[in-house]
């Protein structure tokens, strides 16, 4: 059954993997190492909003069957930089374990950084705040062309998401709490 769970996770990782590497050109890491808690750096993430109780169900599941997908990790000058799997982190660290299972990529750009923070935290389903600041740094990076290309989204769903980089704080507001959600309403406000 671990060996089943294993292969069910390298296959879903070389899948984003193979996505990733398409665009990057580089070889993709798959071996998933224990790795030490103490050492990892977090930077900035995609996701910005974690729902406690959700944080909660991690760690009581963490707890009871350990971490069944790793963490990326990049590995670059010097530094073991966590690309994605901060709530899998943060339940670790709330139980204070000393190491987690982990992929490490060697010296990827902040480019590279992003599409596997991306990739990862899509499927994870981002809140619709993070989701369009998310999707407003891929456009940065590919334009939106590139972007409905790679992610096979439409202009309009695209635009929607870039849209909110304009709307009042107080607008911003209603759709980081998650009280409306609703782009087309917002944008009329």
């Amino acid at each position: 059954n671990k060996m089943a769970t294993k292969k069910t996770v390298l296959s879903a990782f070389a899948a984003n993997a193979s996505t990733v590497s398409k665009a990057t050109k580089k070889a993709i890491s798959t071996e998933v190492v224990q790795f030490e808690i103490a050492k990892i750096v977090v930077l900035p993430q995609t996701r910005t909003n974690f729902d406690e109780e959700k944080l909660e169900e991690l760690i009581c599941g963490i707890r009871a069957k350990g971490v069944k997908i790793p963490v990326g990790l990049n590995h670059v000058n010097g530094q073991y930089q966590l690309i994605y799997g901060e709530r899998r982190l943060r339940a670790c660290k709330a139980l204070n374990m000393t190491h987690i299972p982990a992929i490490v990529q060697e010296n990827m750009s902040p480019t590279e950084v992003f599409e596997f923070q991306y990739h990862e935290n899509i499927h994870e389903r981002l809140d619709a705040y993070d989701e369009a600041n998310a999707v407003m740094e891929y456009v940065k990076l590919v334009g939106v062309d590139g972007y409905m290309a790679i992610q096979g989204k439409s202009r309009s769903w695209v635009s929607k998401r870039c849209a909110v980089k304009d709307f009042p704080e107080e607008v911003k507001t209603l759709l980081k709490d998650g009280i409306n959600t609703d782009l087309e309403y917002l944008i009329s406000l």
